[in-house]
């Protein structure tokens, strides 16, 4: 009866074996990854720079010009003409583009924009996802001793089995105990993961 016992355990084994090499030592367990993710993180950053640029008026390219006819001019009227032509104005605005700001100044005299000066603040916006991932999981073997006691306390067997867990969470085993009262039994186990 312990040989056939024997006999049945090498037999499982050998299937065991089979089964994880997939013949002739061609082990593509290692292949197999189970990913399961932890969390992930998405996070938001603003990040401001400053820029400036002055220009000269020379610089600045004249696209049109067009001309308009003079109208007849008093005395009093050409000496405002001329203090306002010879003044120096300066002119302000400023840009808004979504959560950036561009400000602009223009120096006007002679007819002719005398400088040009550019000062943007530019707030720009990074978007990182971050996804934090368990190992790859490998197929492993557990083996050990196993005993049996009953309701009433007594030791009813004892043997000793070989556990293989998959890459999908499933354990597989199989034992050989020799029974207190004579008999060996071989046990079966499958354990999926909840």
């Amino acid at each position: 009866m312990k040989t056939l016992g024997v006999s049945i355990f090498s037999f499982f084994l050998g299937i065991t074996a089979v089964f994880y090499f997939k013949g002739c030592g061609k082990n593509t367990s290692d292949s197999v990854q189970i990913r399961d993710s932890i969390r992930t993180v998405m996070d938001t950053q603003y990040v401001s720079t400053t820029k400036t640029k002055y220009i000269k008026g020379k610089y600045i390219r004249i696209d049109t010009v067009i001309y308009v006819k003079v109208p007849y001019l008093d005395s009093a009227a050409i000496d405002s003409i001329e203090e306002n032509y010879y003044a120096q104005n300066v002119y302000k605005d400023t840009l808004k583009i979504d959560d950036s700001n561009i400000f602009i100044t223009d120096t006007i005299s002679e007819n002719n924009i005398k400088s040009r000066y550019y000062v943007a603040n530019i707030k720009e916006r990074y978007i990182t996802n971050t996804e934090y991932i368990t190992k790859a999981f490998k197929r492993s073997y557990f083996w050990g001793p196993s005993a049996g006691v009953g309701f009433n306390g007594k030791l009813t067997d004892v043997g000793f089995g070989f556990f293989m867990e998959t890459p999908k969470r499933r354990i597989y085993g199989l034992g050989l105990s020799n029974n207190i009262n004579g008999g060996v039994s071989i046990k079966g186990n499958l354990l999926i993961k909840l």
